[in-house]
């Protein structure tokens, strides 16, 4: 069975871009246990660090972020169907 490798691309855009929009309103809202919670997911100190949220960073994260997981749905969809047919 052949994957629509535009539509997997679509889907993975639309759940990371729903993804985007949550963390940043935690951002947005508590900037300060985010900032704590990404400094344990990435085994650092960030005390001395703050999150801020503009809006022109919101768009050029929601638009960066969606545009790299529609290229790897793409190619997933791309590798998968090339895989299935040997």
């Amino acid at each position: 069975m052949a994957i629509d490798a535009i539509k997997l691309g679509l889907a993975l855009t639309f759940v990371t871009a729903t993804l985007w929009l949550i963390c940043s309103l935690l951002v947005a809202v508590l900037p300060g246990e985010m900032t704590f919670m990404s400094g344990h997911m990435t085994h650092t100190h960030h005390q001395h660090f703050s999150w801020h949220m503009s809006l022109d960073g919101f768009l050029v994260g929601l638009l960066a972020w969606s545009s790299i997981a529609f290229i790897t749905g793409w190619l997933i969809g791309i590798a998968y169907n090339f895989l299935a047919k040997n």
